[in-house]
């Protein structure tokens, strides 16, 4: 996506006959899933998204050659609930037991619940949840 217009995206998804599978994991301590916050809107685009800091010290922890927090971005060009939605197939991985919450949210959501962005996983055409023994409980 072009940071400056982040939206035309989505067309160049469209005119692609959209995602074919898109491979998720979601924030283990308030369900983010692509960035996308608790909150963020069922019918939401490709977006800038500032990130709050506890989303940023996800992300030191995931990618450690940021080195230090201040060096992880503050913001981020993330797919939106309805684009990520719009796939065709979608595979939601959930590993270790800081991963609990998300997959018992994931199991007690029928559809989408904007507190936690991973059930989006629900509103995809064809949507796993794939888990190991640890992020089970």
């Amino acid at each position: 996506p072009l940071p400056d217009d982040p939206a035309e995206y989505d067309g160049r998804l469209a005119n692609a006959g959209g995602i074919d599978l898109f491979l998720l994991a979601s924030g283990g301590n308030d369900g983010h899933v692509a960035f996308n916050p608790p909150g963020s809107a069922r019918n939401s685009r490709t977006r800038i998204i500032p990130l709050p800091e506890a989303m940023r010290r996800d992300n030191l922890a995931s990618f450690p050659v940021f080195g230090t927090l201040e060096n992880v971005p503050h913001h981020a060009v993330s797919s939106g609930i309805a684009t990520i939605a719009d796939s065709h197939e979608a595979i939601m991985l959930a590993w270790g037991s800081g991963k609990r919450e998300t997959v018992a949210r994931m199991r007690a959501a029928s559809g989408y619940e904007r507190d936690w962005p991973a059930t989006l996983i629900h509103e995809v055409g064809r949507g796993e949840i794939v888990v190991d023994e640890a992020a089970a409980g």
